[in-house]
């Protein structure tokens, strides 16, 4: 009885140093964009490391309120954490079991409902999207909202990343019998491959309430490009224009315009020749511009010039080329400029003269027609022997007009009607 006694003497104070961990929740029911709050109270022999809530974070966001730590005496501690738990998905969820100091807590499970106001549901809902990607190739993550009511506003938070260059594009508005709602979109690439976790922005929903959504993360896999390609490579297609444009003094320069979605490398595969030229880049929605301007080249007669790039298509895995034909400006050479000069005074002036001849020529038929109108076919016959032709028969023979031979019969009826007279 008395080794009893001792027994229980020396176990008790052991059982009140005993680590112990409970887990509060104001409620085991939610709706998507509330939350609930967890209370975790811990009480040990000693400040225990930071409790590990990662097994909590696939299924809810977490929150942390406050942090309440208290030394007891030499043997006992005590903290209090106060977290806000926001479910990420619709369902059963379960928050895992837990421990901390040597205590732990068993698991609960907890009911996540759909945040539906007047029949409208306003759960986020997240468009599909591939989990493997190339290293810069870009893609768009698009999440859509139903408004509870069309007079509600929705915010995002900036949403960064280490490993994501990424790019809000401008809200579209989608009106239907059922709801009105809100198209969010990002554009996205990765510099770098690896496998990725990535945190999607907390939605807001504002009106009479407020909402705020944390959807699941996104999993994603970056694949590396091949090696053996050089860093010129650009992914995914590159869009060319060209024009040509009066500078300054007359000097007429060469624009040539790039752009894509997302990143161009600095030197870009196809565009040797440009190099060492100075360029303006520029970014809008997700689309980068890069502008370069030179002096037109003196290229040769006839010669066209091409661009061809090579970019990486992310479809195909393989490399495509681009082909684009920069504007014909053509820089004629002196002795041809002197020579097509010469020519076109020769033409001119043939021009001139072959003009001249054919007024005169004209001149004198109208001059016969009026003598002719006037009755006097004698004086016509006599003017037209006068130039050393022998008759009007002889005359018609020498003329290029298709009438001349009607207008010599014509005219020897009626010389020989008055002679007959």
């Amino acid at each position: 009885m008395v080794n009893l006694i001792r027994f229980w003497l020396f176990f008790i104070p052991t059982i009140c140093l005993a680590a112990n961990l409970e887990l509060d929740l104001s409620s085991h029911q939610v709706e998507m964009g509330k939350h609930i709050i967890a209370t975790l109270n811990y009480q040990g022999k000693t400040k225990p490391a930071d409790i590990d809530l990662s097994f909590w974070e696939k299924d809810f966001y977490i929150q942390k309120q406050d942090y309440y730590a208290e030394v007891i005496n030499a043997q006992q501690f005590a903290s209090q954490t106060i977290l806000r738990l926001y479910p990420r998905r619709i369902g059963d969820l379960t928050l895992d079991s837990i421990a901390q100091g040597g205590a732990m807590v068993k698991p609960i499970h907890i009911q996540v409902k759909p945040s539906i106001r007047k029949g409208i549901d306003g759960t986020p809902k997240l468009t599909k999207i591939k989990t493997t990607y190339w290293a810069d190739e870009v893609f768009k993550v698009s999440i859509a909202v139903n408004l509870h009511h069309p007079s509600n506003k929705i915010t995002t938070q900036d949403w960064t990343s280490n490993n994501f260059s990424i790019t809000k594009l401008p809200q579209q508005k989608q009106s239907s019998p059922q709801a009105n709602t809100v198209l969010l979109s990002w554009l996205l690439y990765a510099p770098q491959a690896g496998a990725y976790e990535l945190e999607l922005p907390l939605i807001m929903q504002q009106g009479r309430g407020r909402f705020h959504y944390y959807l699941a993360k996104l999993k994603l896999n970056i694949k590396p490009l091949p090696a053996y390609y050089p860093a010129s490579i650009a992914v995914g297609k590159i869009n060319i224009e060209s024009v040509v444009n009066k500078g300054k003094n007359k000097q007429n320069k060469l624009t040539i315009q790039l752009s894509k979605q997302g990143f161009l490398p600095k030197q870009i595969e196809g565009m040797e020749s440009y190099f060492n030229l100075d360029y303006k880049q520029s970014q809008h929605d997700g689309v980068t511009t890069r502008t370069y301007q030179i002096n037109v080249p003196e290229w040769q007669w006839g010669q066209i010039k091409k661009l061809e790039l090579t970019y990486f298509n992310p479809q195909t895995a393989m490399l495509d080329v681009i082909n684009h034909t920069l504007p014909i400006v053509w820089a004629i050479p002196i002795y041809a400029q002197r020579l097509g000069f010469i020519l076109l005074l020769i033409i001119t002036f043939l021009m001139v003269l072959y003009l001249r001849n054919w007024l005169k020529q004209k001149r004198k038929q109208v001059k016969f027609q009026q003598l002719l109108d006037n009755g006097a076919p004698t004086i016509a016959r006599r003017t037209l022997l006068s130039n050393n032709h022998k008759s009007l028969t002889h005359w018609a023979s020498q003329q290029d007009a298709k009438d001349a031979k009607l207008i010599a019969e014509k005219l020897n009826k009626a010389c020989f009607k008055k002679l007959k007279k």
